[in-house]
């Protein structure tokens, strides 16, 4: 995509016109950025349930590359029937798309045959041969990543579904227990066994063993009156609800909260709390809407995997936090990130809101020999005054944040760079 980027830049300005035409240059430049964003916001959810266009744009721009005359149809036929060949092989295989079906090595095989191919027919200046290439080397790429990460506990794909976020799956998994996992992306956000039996219980960050369990555990069944859940995934966190109490999930995919609601997928919202409401929009601007004092618990859940809304975190999002919490409130966030070390950022905007908080780096151990589906995970919990969270206290797993001298992050200024996670070395 970098290579592909740079080249159409380079060529835009190498084909830019005298002085006297850079108006009508620069405004058929906007209208091609307009054109193509809302190909990719509006036409392409509409269109394509997974990230399609992407892949299509890299091998169209590929076309872009000069013509070298040939001579005649035999080499505009080979030009054609050779990557489209190979394509249909990829495309049209049985069980491809069931990448467990059709095996490791025949995937690596037309990937590297793809690789290779694209490479010489991008060195021969054939640029037909060299987008349906690259086209193929999309199509199998991805597979062979499935493929190669796959722990063979999932039996297939139950749903798709793209919004303007995303992509969402819901795959049923069958290790330890037959159940269905929602899957954004490449991050989990909540499962739920298939058992009606054990429909109520919390998986994946929310069981029982996990912080958000240890913390409702601590603090009593029913001491939060009002709580407020920043992220809605399938609604395990719901399993907490108790008669009495008023839970607010805020959630900004319209598709998610149709896929939490829907029955043949998951009833955490409809068995645990049927009176639970879900705002939809952006958390920050619709937490900002309710009244301040509102939330005995809130709970931010919205940074896990390889990318975070970074206005979320922020200090002034976490000074509007602040205000939203009841006298002797408790905020409590889901840190957890592949790529980024978010303790130290949190702990400095507790430190900067006169807030005081602990961190639990929780390690997943011994469920699924219990039969339970639970993952490792990092969690804040927050609070105005210690006092507020001395329920904890008894628990050596939770320590104290750090991070008082780390970079602020603010709605002007925010440092990934800062934040990246060190390489673990390998074993």
């Amino acid at each position: 995509f970098f290579v592909t980027a740079m080249v159409c830049h380079g060529e835009l300005a190498r084909r830019r016109p005298a002085a006297t035409h850079l108006t009508e240059f620069y405004l058929w430049l906007a209208v091609g950025g307009v054109l193509g964003g809302i190909f990719n916001a509006v036409a392409a959810p509409l269109l394509f349930d997974s990230v399609l266009e992407y892949p299509l744009v890299i091998a169209f721009a590929c076309l872009l590359r000069p013509w070298q005359k040939t001579g005649g149809r035999k080499t505009l036929a080979f030009d054609i029937v050779l990557p489209a060949g190979l394509a249909l092989v990829v495309l049209g295989a049985p069980g491809l798309f069931d990448p467990a079906g059709f095996g490791a090595t025949t995937l690596i095989v037309v990937f590297t045959i793809a690789a290779v191919a694209s490479i010489v027919f991008a060195y021969l200046r054939r640029p037909l041969r060299f987008a349906l290439g690259m086209g193929v080397l999309l199509a199998a790429g991805p597979l062979l990543l499935a493929e190669s990460g796959s722990t063979g506990a999932e039996a297939g794909v139950l749903l798709w579904k793209r919004s303007f976020f995303g992509v969402n799956r819901v795959v049923l998994r069958t290790d330890p227990a037959p159940a269905n996992v929602l899957i954004h992306g490449t991050t989990v956000h909540g499962a739920q066994f298939r058992a009606p039996a054990r429909r109520r219980e919390p998986l994946a960050y929310y069981h029982r063993d996990g912080p958000l369990g240890q913390l409702f555990s601590a603090f009593g069944a029913g001491y939060f009156r009002t709580v407020g859940i920043v992220g809605l995934g399938a609604g395990a966190a719901a399993c907490y609800a108790r008669p009495g109490q008023d839970w607010t999930f805020f959630e900004i995919d319209p598709a998610v909260e149709s896929i939490a609601r829907d029955d043949r997928y998951f009833t955490y919202l409809r068995d645990c709390a049927p009176q639970a409401r879900v705002i939809l929009g952006d958390a920050r601007l619709s937490l900002d809407r309710v009244p301040d004092g509102s939330f005995n618990l809130l709970v931010l859940d919205a940074f896990s995997s390889d990318a975070i809304p970074v206005h979320l975190l922020t200090r002034e999002a976490f000074m509007m936090y602040r205000r939203k919490l009841a006298p002797g409130g408790v905020l409590m966030a889901h840190i957890s990130n592949e790529f980024l070390d978010l303790e130290p950022v949190v702990g400095r905007l507790t430190a900067e809101t006169l807030l005081f908080g602990v961190v639990q780096y929780y390690e997943e151990t011994g469920t699924a020999e219990a039969g339970q589906l639970g993952f490792s995970s990092i969690w804040a919990v927050m609070a105005r005054r210690p006092a507020d969270i001395q329920m904890l206290a008894p628990d050596s797993r939770w320590l104290p944040l750090r991070g008082r001298t780390a970079p602020l992050w603010t709605d002007d200024y925010v440092n990934i760079i800062a934040a990246l996670r060190p390489p673990e070395p390998e074993s």
